[in-house]
């Protein structure tokens, strides 16, 4: 049975142009994938184009007996210059095809060696221009776009743009690129307008005609100079078609070759610009393409009239069908973990068994296989030639500092800072100390010196910077190393804390490392003041460009309040204008060795308001001049440090404000805080990366929230909201909310609208108000237990956000025991169960 392919309702005459951003198509076109599904309809005017996202229909649409390549308004509109070359031909010209016989031997896999010397030639133009500039700074897409003109120009067409010989780009660049533009501009705009622009239309004219002379000029030069070379000029002007006999005229020869220089040159210059850095050449460029396509999509039309689409959806003869690469390369029934970067997939032979059309970089098949391997043995070449840079000693002024590597493994910044702390006061006990992440470290752990590590677990994995090294530790590599670990975590997360500083060290020493200490522990579980249900809504304008998807989380590096500083300026005398220049031979997280003022040393590298440690305690302390005030402060280190300091949050300022006779220099006073540390809020998103709504919106999601951890779900709900008005197919969306009172539910009225909807179900409880025996969120779950056992079992995600030692561990809690039920077994055996399924279908997001 036949469907209507869903689409945006249109305004009159216009139809769906409104939702179509003028500066940002392509991201509009997401938008609406997002919100339609794998197909929907847009109309302009009198046109009708339908855009296709999934595989299952892309696959079906490539079928050549019944579709063909559709030259769009742009393409057409781009005829002017490249004529009926491979790329903006019609199928059934002529021209195009005996082009594309003639051509198509000249990329098999013997002819792309015989290139590999000339890709040489240009490619050691650009590292001696790299050696040449060493130190300098290097616009990498510019050189990357000379790379491959004149890469193309010289295995092409034996021609030499010699564009590293050069400060300024060759004018074809400033053409080529005048003419995409003015192309794409010339198809928004109404006939009459594009005749009365009349120096847009000259220079848009005179473009092309330098492109075309240019292109004859090679042509007429190789005519009266013949030569044996078999490149693709030579074949494009003696080739014949080994069925008619005709031969290229030299208007037919132009459009090909001005084809490759500008398509080849774009997209291969482009993918360079992504892949040039990375270690797994051939596997990171497919994945690369994958995510970020040098071309949006390719479109199709119907050969044979009105066709019936996977799904029962009609598409019609004069229907335009844009394959929309963005949706196609996410769609989640091949692709795992759609959004992540993982060249992985592509190794092993997992590339060759994607389902058929799943990976398209551009639906031109002739231009495909060169630009692709073209691009490819041009990044190898580049990468190859790079130089690992010598490893050269800092000067250290004392000489007697022996060398120590501090790494860490952090992702919201705490073990970061406690490395760079760390650092700074290793020289106090005779060390000159080096910070740096773990990943960093992978196969060249000194063994010349002691090493420091300090990382954290998150959801019992490895911070995002220490992945690498724990897969590195699980290869088994012999290690002869001297070191030591302290792991930081939140001992309300029994099962996971300090499970990876754990693992680590114990890896390490089964790897043969010689342990210097036993293993440190640090634990974030400090009570805090109870604090009143004051909660803000807040609002934030992305920056132009910057992009958002649900389930981001926000990370603001702060700033220390003016009042604060300024207690601080007074505190040591100093006016903010004072300019500070530190020296120093040892790691620091301050800027040394140039002035910079007081102010912006206080307000933007320091944490002020860190409560004081009993370490800094007791330095203070042997710097009072007064006894008694001595004495008392030494005891705030003892048994009174939980409850008057960690307590009351009192700081080293407070410390110094209370006890005058403390006079620290402003030096002392700069060794003892701390660096400032990023803040990452969980009103958008947890540090999980788990923690993002399902990309099949089929698939049942079931929130846990109490108070504001209802923040990140809000925008999980507002999506699939959209989505479900819209008409795609939605699982079953299910929130369960705790609060204090019916006063204190958040968005309640947003909840109510969708609720009615039928877009989701909310399950709200009240601790404060009269609720039977239902106090709590854990006590809805445990009453509704046999339906979430029904909603695991049809493929459900679970996600919890809220209070770490409240809802976190109760919800926790709750779980085994519905675990233990159902599957009869003891709590033990549900636990372990919980905890493989948090791999994929639990995600938890807490805050202390």
């Amino acid at each position: 049975m036949s469907k209507l392919i869903p689409q945006p309702q249109p305004t009159f005459l216009i139809g769906n142009l409104k939702e179509i951003d003028s500066t940002h198509g392509l991201e509009s076109l997401k938008r609406l994938h997002k919100l339609y599904g794998d197909i929907y309809r847009l109309t302009f005017f009198n046109k009708s184009f339908v855009v296709v996202c999934s595989q299952e229909i892309t696959n079906f649409v490539c079928d050549e007996s019944k579709f063909d390549k559709n030259v769009s308004q742009a393409l057409e509109e781009l005829r002017a210059a490249a004529g009926d070359g491979l790329f903006t031909a019609h199928t059934s010209e002529p021209n195009w095809k005996l082009a594309h016989k003639i051509l198509m031997p000249a990329f098999g896999p013997q002819a792309i060696r015989d290139m590999f010397p000339a890709m040489m030639d240009i490619c050691t133009q650009l590292i001696l221009r790299w050696e040449r500039f060493a130190g300098e700074e290097i616009d990498v897409c510019d050189n990357l776009t000379r790379l491959t003109l004149d890469t193309i120009a010289l295995c092409s067409f034996n021609y030499r743009f010699n564009s590293f010989y050069h400060n300024t780009m060759h004018r074809f660049v400033d053409a080529m690129i005048n003419v995409l533009i003015e192309s794409g501009k010339r198809v928004g705009r109404f006939s009459l307008q594009n005749t009365l622009m009349m120096t847009t239309a000259r220079r848009y004219k005179n473009d092309i005609e330098y492109l075309h002379n240019l292109c004859d000029k090679i042509v007429k030069e190789r005519r009266e100079h013949p030569n044996n070379v078999n490149d693709l000029l030579n074949r494009m002007i003696n080739g014949k078609d080994p069925e008619t006999g005709y031969q290229l005229s030299d208007e037919n020869i132009r459009y090909p070759m001005l084809t490759f220089l500008v398509a080849g040159h774009e997209t291969t210059s482009g993918l360079l610009s992504f892949t040039i850095k990375l270690k797994y050449i051939d596997a990171v460029r497919k994945e690369t393409l994958r995510l970020q396509p040098t071309a949006p999509g390719f479109s199709l039309e119907s050969k044979i009239g009105d066709i019936m689409l996977p799904g029962g959806y009609i598409v019609d003869k004069d229907d335009m069908i844009l394959v929309l690469l963005s949706g196609l390369h996410r769609d989640p029934k091949v692709w795992d973990q759609p959004e992540e970067f993982l060249p992985e997939r592509m190794l092993d032979g997992r590339f060759e068994k994607l389902p058929p059309n799943s990976w398209k970089t551009d639906g031109f098949k002739i231009r495909v296989r060169p630009r692709q391997q073209i691009g490819f043995i041009l990044n190898t070449n580049v990468k190859q030639s790079e130089k690992i840079p010598e490893k050269t000693k800092e000067q250290i002024d004392r000489e007697y500092l022996r060398p120590m590597c501090i790494l860490f493994g952090s992702n919201s910044g705490s073990c970061q800072s406690f490395a760079d702390t760390l650092a700074s006061e290793a020289p106090l006990y005779g060390y000159n100390a080096t910070v740096a992440n773990l990943d960093s470290s992978v196969g060249c752990l000194p063994n010349d010196r002691p090493i420091i590590i300090i990382t954290a677990s998150y959801e019992g994995k490895p911070c995002d910077n220490a992945k690498q090294f724990v897969a590195y530790l699980e290869s088994k590599p012999k290690l002869e190393i001297n070191y030591a670990v302290f792991g930081a975590g939140h001992h309300d997360w029994v099962d996971t804390y300090q499970k990876i500083p754990t693992y680590i060290d114990q890896m390490i020493e089964n790897m043969g490392g010689t342990r210097i200490i036993e293993r440190g522990a640090g634990d974030a579980a400090v009570e805090a003041n109870e604090i009143g249900p004051m909660k803000r809504h807040l609002e934030i304008q992305l920056p132009k460009g910057q992009t958002y998807r649900t389930g981001d989380y926000l990370s603001v590096l702060p700033t220390n309040p003016i009042e604060i500083v300024s207690r601080v300026l007074k505190q040591f005398h100093l006016s903010g204008d004072t300019h500070i220049k530190i020296n120093s031979s040892t790691n620091t997280f301050f800027p040394t060795n140039y002035p910079v003022s007081a102010f912006d040393i206080l307000s933007g590298y320091v944490e002020l308001t860190q409560p004081i440690s009993k370490k800094q305690i007791e330095i203070l302390s042997g710097l009072c001049k007064n006894e008694t005030e001595r004495i008392s402060l030494t005891n705030l280190a003892g048994d009174e440090y939980e409850k008057e300091i960690l307590g009351k949050r009192i700081n080293i300022l407070d410390i110094l404000d209370l006890y005058p006779s403390c006079e620290p220099s402003f030096a002392q006073y700069l060794r003892m805080v701390p660096s400032l540390r990023v803040r990452q809020y969980c009103s958008v998103r947890a540090s999980n990366v788990k923690f993002h709504p399902p990309e099949d919106t089929k698939v049942p999601i079931v929130m846990i929230a109490a108070g504001t951890g209802i923040a990140p779900f809000r925008g999980f709900i507002q999506e699939r909201a959209a989505q479900f008005v819209c008409g795609r197919d939605i699982g079953r969306t299910i929130l369960y909310y705790g609060c204090r009172t019916n006063e204190d539910f958040l968005y309640s009225d947003e909840l109510d609208k969708w609720s009615k909807l039928a877009a989701i179900e909310v399950k709200s409880v009240f601790s404060r108000q009269n609720n039977d025996d239902k106090k709590y969120v854990q006590d809805l779950l445990w009453e509704d237990r046999n339906e979430i056992a029904k909603l695991y079992s049809n493929g459900a995600r679970f996600y919890t956000c809220g209070s770490a030692n409240k809802l976190g561990t109760s919800v926790k809690t709750c779980f085994i025991k519905i675990i233990a039920e159902i599957k009869q077994c003891n709590e033990d055996e549900a636990g372990k169960f919980l905890e493989e399924i948090s791999l994929d279908r639990y995600s938890v997001d807490v805050f202390t």
